[in-house]
């Protein structure tokens, strides 16, 4: 349990394109094409109903593209229709030339031009037209293509390949964190493209990369055989492994294309009810305690940014059904810019390389179209490259994120304070301010005594309320966190945590604990269980959470903000508890789609944190990030305003918190060097620990990320890789001479045995052991991966050097 890293709370970041309500697919009418009619004739009729919905779409709406689904154009009337729609030209003749040889109606002009060649016959087409049009669209969807001038090209019957022109960067995503995007890829690093197969029923999808990203050609090759195409291995996606193998081809893949965005089962979601029952998870004794009769109104505050509607909607829900009526006071949505990288109508905002940014951000291929319309003018459309693939997956993905989070959910709450004028209040952020700053938007917003501040993806069990209000009325200085169980990402299963505390790290990541030892020997399972710090949901009084200085707003985005409010509450005369009687379950996503990599804010944060209120220990931060001291190069911002406040609450020491508070952790004050050890025979490699699994370390190309971490202590002792943080922990691991060779030993362990785990070693010097004098060196290897493999052998005069120096390494 000790070892599970803790990230409860940073799932909110995510992509939502699923439709909350259950949708059937209609059944499709026994219709057939009239046979009197020329193939050119009937696609012209379509298309002049297509421009009239156009004109009407347009005078209704000055928006662009609200869904995108599928469209077949492709025979030479569709072709001057687009021409007209758009004003663009086509290339040469076409009403001669036969299918496969048919130019494509170009895209404006600045866009990535766009390949495909027809293989269907136009009878094939047509029928694909009417399938098309019973089975998924609309025409405002059709209409909005054309405007676009984008075209799709498919058979009825036949099945394509997609070959995609995969960016350098990624490459090694296809294998790992792609997997799920594109089902069935196969990787060739020779001509560096992925082919994905998609069945007979769905476009090929046509877009563009921005000028900044490397050109995505979309080409449509050789149909493969029916047989080939229904072969998809969806059971390679870990959604899958306990739940949809009843699902069709069809039904699999909406419900991979979602999971990639969510990293949880929005497919299953949409199609469980909102008020389902949860098994009643809290200790036994929990449901005979009573409480005061007069206790203090919550509000509640969820946070959240492109959140799966249903899973909004459940928690909302959830925590209304739950929760005393008289004691819930209201609830509050904090948006924090839901859907604002989908779309923005304003494309002088934007810069040549948002599309490679964005990618940046989410870690997925974005595409850029350009729409052309008299009337509405050059708007530029932001689309992830899964939005749209996922988009022609069926009827689930008909809504875009933009109507479900604002439209569908303004309908939603106008009905509840309908009933209960102003109860759920919607606080809509301007721009994107980040989960630090949403939670303290939350709580403005709010007015009862007592303020909730959750996820948006969590569910709330019986009870919940009843014993965190009871313990903040004792004691307003008492902030409060539930008992989390999991909400399982695939199949939506409850599953029961044990009763935990919650720590963090030397990195500052928040983390499950064992109960301390003082809470065993009370053996109640009910008693309120100390806590170091938060993982991130939590319930405080509203007037003391100013008091204290609510969140510090001088941090970025997310990280650290949680472990930094348990330090102050404790340090300034507060305390934290976790109560194992007010049970919520909360989703643990299977990826983190986030908007951007978090590593950068949480390292930012956590050193911002050092430098307030952790003293003398603040080295073990900067330790544990390896990064210097002085001169880290990283801007913390101003921290002037947090040191007064420390000062005016007449805080306490570090120290005192890891001695009162905290004593599971580890303390490293015996580190007099930390970094990178790079020796002078190859100064581009570093001592690594190697695989995982083995206790062999290596040298590798250096890259200064954890497993290169090594300290060197005042005991002469080797550290090589993370540092442990609790005594819960598996011990740090020595560099050890076992039997001539180098090895890594948990230093307990190798101490106990008296292994020979003391080394020599000064800056720019060998390493030597203590016992058996043989040094730490490279030795010339062909068959090792970089040409060299670390030996103990008589000294030979190679040297080593360490990063960072703290104090005197003379030996």
């Amino acid at each position: 349990m000790t070892n599970i890293i803790c990230l409860l709370y940073v799932g909110w970041v995510t992509n939502y394109i699923a439709s909350v309500y259950v949708r059937g697919q209609e059944p499709a009418p026994d219709k057939k094409l009239e046979e009197d009619k020329g193939d050119t004739l009937k696609i012209i009729e379509r298309l002049d109903h297509l421009e009239n919905v156009i004109k009407q779409h347009i005078q209704e709406e000055d928006v662009v593209l609200n869904r995108l689904a599928e469209v077949v154009m492709g025979i030479p009337a569709a072709e001057a229709q687009c021409q007209k729609q758009t004003g663009l030209q086509a290339v040469g003749a076409v009403q001669d030339r036969p299918p496969t040889q048919r130019p494509l109606i170009p895209l404006p002009t600045g866009s990535v031009g766009l390949r495909a060649v027809m293989e269907s016959s136009v009878e094939a087409r047509i029928q694909a037209v009417e399938n098309t049009r019973i089975h998924t669209v609309d025409d405002i969807i059709e209409a909005s293509l054309i405007k676009l001038g984008v075209r799709a090209l498919f058979t009825q019957e036949e099945s394509h390949s997609l070959a995609l022109s995969i960016p350098e960067y990624a490459q090694e995503k296809i294998e790992g964190e792609w997997k799920d995007i594109f089902p069935g890829v196969n990787n060739s690093s020779s001509n560096k493209s992925a082919i994905a197969r998609y069945s007979s029923t769905r476009i090929l999808l046509l877009c563009a990369n921005s000028c900044d990203v490397d050109v995505m050609n979309i080409i449509s090759e050789a149909p493969a055989k029916p047989e080939e195409a229904e072969a998809e291995p969806f059971t390679d996606s870990s959604l899958f492994a306990h739940w949809g193998q009843e699902l069709s081809p069809e039904g699999r893949r909406v419900a991979l294309k979602q999971f990639q965005y969510y990293g949880y089962n929005a497919y299953l979601s949409d199609r469980l009810p909102l008020d389902r029952p949860l098994p009643d998870l809290r200790p036994s004794g929990c449901r005979n305690l009573s409480f005061p009769d007069s206790l203090p109104e919550v509000s509640i505050v969820f946070i959240f940014v492109n959140e799966a509607l249903s899973v909004l909607l459940r928690s909302i829900h959830s925590a209304i059904e739950r929760t005393p009526p008289h004691l819930l006071k209201e609830i509050i949505l904090v948006d924090d810019y839901s859907s604002n990288a989908f779309v923005d109508s304003r494309p002088e905002s934007r810069k040549p390389n948002d599309a490679y940014e964005y990618h940046q951000q989410t870690q997925l291929m974005s595409c850029q179209a350009f729409a052309l319309s008299e009337s509405v003018g050059e708007k530029a459309i932001k689309v992830p490259l899964n939005y749209l693939s996922s988009s022609v997956f069926g009827p689930d993905f008909r809504d875009t994120l933009l109507e479900e989070l604002k439209e569908k959910l303004t309908e939603y709450v106008d009905k509840v304070n309908g009933q209960k004028p102003g109860f759920i209040k919607v606080v809509r952020h301007s721009k994107q301010e980040g989960l630090i700053r949403s939670r303290v938007s939350g709580w403005r917003a709010a007015t009862a005594p007592v303020v909730a501040l959750f996820d948006a993806h969590v569910e709330f069990n019986v009870g919940w309320a009843e014993p965190v209000l009871t313990r903040i009325k004792e004691n307003r200085k008492r902030i409060i966190s539930p008992s989390f169980d999991n909400i399982k990402y695939d199949n939506f299963e409850i599953e029961e945590y044990p009763l935990a505390a919650q720590g963090f790290d030397w990195e500052l990541w928040c983390r499950y604990l064992n109960p301390p030892k003082a809470w065993w020997k009370l053996e109640n399972s009910t008693a309120p269980i100390r806590s170091p710090a938060l993982i991130g949901c939590f319930i405080v009084d509203r007037q003391y959470f100013q008091e204290i200085g609510l969140l510090d707003e001088g941090m970025e985005v997310y990280g650290g903000e949680n472990v930094e409010l348990g330090i102050r509450v404790w340090q300034c005369g507060g305390s934290v508890e976790v109560l194992p009687c007010s049970r919520i379950a909360h989703i643990e996503r299977a990826h983190k789609p986030y908007t951007e990599d978090l590593t950068a804010h949480v390292r930012r944060n956590a050193l911002r944190v050092a430098e307030v209120w952790m003293d003398e220990f603040k080295s073990h931060v900067y330790m544990a990030w390896n990064i210097p001291q002085e001169d880290s190069g990283i801007d913390i911002g101003d921290i002037t305003a947090r040191k007064a406040l420390r000062k005016q609450l007449q805080c306490k020491t570090f120290r005192w918190y890891l001695v009162s508070v905290y004593p599971e952790m580890r303390m490293y004050s015996d580190i007099i060097a930390y970094g990178v050890l790079q020796n002078s025979l190859k100064t581009d490699l570093c001592l690594d620990q190697g695989p995982e699994t083995e206790n062999v370390p290596i040298v590798y190309i250096c890259h200064g990320m954890t497993p290169q971490n090594v300290y060197y202590t005042s005991s002469q002792q080797i550290h090589v890789g993370i540092l442990s943080p609790t005594v819960d922990d598996d011990d740090n691991r020595c560099l050890v001479d076992v039997n001539s060779r180098p090895r890594l030993i948990e230093c307990s362990y190798a101490k106990a045995k008296r292994m020979k785990l003391h080394w020599q070693f000064s800056q720019g010097g060998p390493i030597q052991n203590r016992k058996s004098k043989r040094c730490l060196e490279l030795q010339e290897n062909n068959e090792a991966e970089f040409g060299f493999q670390l030996v103990l052998q008589r000294c030979s005069g190679q040297h080593w050097s360490i990063t960072n120096v703290l104090r005197s390494l003379a030996s």
